[in-house]
């Protein structure tokens, strides 16, 4: 009698090499070490990108074994050297400088930054962000400032973003540069105190930040005020053409002043370079799904810090997601064909801007022009080169919308 059947020797090999095959892909739980340290930043120590870290990490820490510095650092430009030269392992910032940085936006062209490998890495939350003033300036609408050519504008010279939203605004507005008059601030607390001080008309900011709760209430200038920004205005239109990646939405948090107010919606993540540890990217994600109800009243946005809405985030994004976000959305059923196109057509995206940066610097060295964000000669290049090998401008895009664009790239 014979004791095993020549087929049954053959499926228990294979199933032998398929298990081994399986197991030595994945890491196994004993093995897992963290990193010793993970290192992650967001503008100044008021931003709220900087406070949602600083209430999650000390948990993790605790749980984990790893220790966490988070870094406060105002310069956009700064954050973006840290990412690339490996200083920083995360990024908190609006998904809208993961924009800026694709197309190369004036602030942030120099020779060592540019278009490069960025993932969208950590769940964040969305934040809004609303244009105030105090009463004593008697404006009380949007439309009020087109009637009021001089309008004084603070805005925080280091923040690409808030630079590039002054420029939608004015845009929106049809209105010059002495009309709208931006006056740069180094952060925001100046900001607020002059202000405060009657010396500007009018900024953006979020409704739950530092500055506006301590100003909420006050009658000094006349009270806050946050401005309703009209859903069916025609300059809607001009300021997407700036803003292309800007959505609105109805405040529902911060400040009485600025809830049910219509203004932008950002959507706050965590970047990471490319070739941060997808194995570490994975296992934090898992990580605030999982130790949510323990974090989610460490702050005021830490109930915003769900996977769900990474998921809406990840429904929109322009900017590529890094592996270790999509192994653990394939692994809890959240990511589909419909992803696989997105992030085809992201990284595309990504590739034409980092090969097109590199063949303008060469122009630009090539005809002896100075590669720096202050020199006009050099942004002016970049613009006209982008338009001159017909780029595709990064922008909020549907899924219907990426499967007609994506056949259509080279």
């Amino acid at each position: 009698m014979k004791l095993f059947k020549p087929g049954l020797i053959v499926t228990v090999l294979f199933s032998v090499v398929l298990s081994f095959t399986f197991a030595s892909a994945q890491t196994p739980e004993k093995d897992w070490k963290w990193p010793s340290m993970l290192v992650a930043s967001a503008g100044g120590v008021t931003s709220p990108g900087y406070v949602v870290p600083v209430a999650w990490t000390p948990l993790h820490e605790k749980e984990a074994g790893v220790a966490w510095r988070v870094l406060g650092e105002p310069s956009t430009l700064t954050r973006i050297r840290w990412l690339i030269n490996g200083k920083i392992d995360f990024w908190y910032t609006d998904l809208e400088t993961g924009d800026d940085i694709i197309h190369g936006d004036k602030g942030l062209i120099t020779k060592d930054t540019g278009p490069f490998d960025l993932r969208v890495a950590l769940p964040g939350f969305l934040q809004s962000f609303g244009l105030l003033t105090f009463g004593k300036t008697g404006i009380k609408s949007i439309d009020d400032l087109r009637k009021r050519p001089g309008t004084t504008y603070a805005v925080p010279i280091s923040s690409s973003g808030i630079v590039k939203f002054y420029e939608a605004f004015r845009a929106y507005l049809g209105m010059s540069e002495k009309e709208l008059v931006m006056v740069p601030f180094g952060n925001w607390g100046g900001m607020f105190r002059a202000m405060g001080q009657g010396k500007v008309d009018l900024m953006a900011d979020d409704p739950a930040g530092m500055f506006v709760q301590r100003s909420s209430g006050s009658d000094r200038m006349g009270g806050l005020v946050f401005l309703d920004w009209p859903e069916d205005d025609p300059g809607n239109d001009r300021f997407t053409e700036v803003a292309s990646t800007t959505s609105m939405g109805i405040c529902d948090i911060g400040v009485p002043e600025a809830r049910g107010k219509r203004m932008i919606e950002t959507q706050w993540v965590a970047l990471a370079n490319k070739d941060q540890d997808a194995e570490v990217v994975y296992r934090l994600v898992k990580w605030h799904a999982d130790a949510y109800d323990k974090f989610k009243d460490k702050c005021a946005l830490c109930p915003r810090v769900t996977i769900d809405a990474f998921r809406k985030t990840l429904d929109m994004t322009y900017v590529p997601v890094h592996e270790g976000v999509i192994r653990y959305m394939k692994e809890i059923g959240k990511w589909t064909a419909a992803d696989d196109a997105r992030q085809t057509y992201n990284l595309k995206i990504l590739d034409m801007y980092k090969k097109a940066y590199k063949e303008a610097i060469a122009k630009a060295e090539a005809n002896g022009i100075k590669i720096s964000p202050q020199n006009e000669d050099w942004v002016d290049l970049w613009i006209n080169y982008k338009k001159e090998i017909n780029i595709p401008r990064v922008k909020i895009m549907t899924d219907k919308e990426i499967a007609a664009a994506l056949p259509k790239l080279r």
